[in-house]
Formats: structure tokens, sequence, C-alpha cells
């Protein structure tokens, strides 16, 4: 007689995407100490600024008004994690860096 083995199914993980509602007024850590934080009203942190370009992926972000303004690119954004790198012309190049809306 032979044994039957049950299989086992696991859910498949669902595919992080980039859900930008969750980006919003949290503060996000990297493992290694950088701070994101995108505040309504296009604020981000304290007195810097956000805005999305062009409805895209990629937003520019000035830290200190009057200060230079940087690209970001976002893959993903879920409750609790974003991953996000700073903007250079290839994408594909850029290291992703994972953040937590708590501190590693």
């Amino acid at each position: 007689m032979h044994a039957c083995k049950e299989k086992t199914t696991t859910e498949p993980t669902p595919a992080k995407t980039l859900n930008k509602e969750l980006l919003y007024n949290k503060t996000w850590y990297s493992q290694i100490g950088h701070k994101h934080k995108f505040n309504d009203g296009g604020v981000y942190k304290t007195n810097g600024t956000w805005q999305w370009l062009n409805n895209s992926d990629s937003m520019e972000i000035q830290e200190i008004p009057n200060d230079l303004k940087y690209k970001w690119y976002f893959k993903s954004c879920t409750e609790h994690e974003m991953e996000c790198t700073l903007g250079h012309n290839d994408k594909e190049a850029n290291i992703w860096i994972l953040y937590k809306d708590t501190p590693w």
C-alpha cells in the first residue's frame, strides 16, 4: 500500500507594487540611517519639498529650500516597506534601498 504524501500549498507572496498613498505622513528608515518623510501638501521632512514628476515613479525632492533638487525613483511601496533609489540616468544600474516604517 502506498503512503500518500500530503501536498502543501502556500499562498503566493503578493507582488510589491508602488502604492503612492501608503508613502505619505510616515517616516521611512533605511538600515544605514537615512530617513525619508513625505508629508501632505508636498512637504519633505520639516521644511523641504517633494513632487511627483509627470505622475510617474519618479519624485523630485529638495531637502532644504533653495538647495539642490534630487530625483528619486520608487520601485514599490506597501504598508510597511518601501524601495527607492537616488536617481541616475540608468535606473537599471541603480542600487535599490529598502526602507521600513519602523527603525531597523
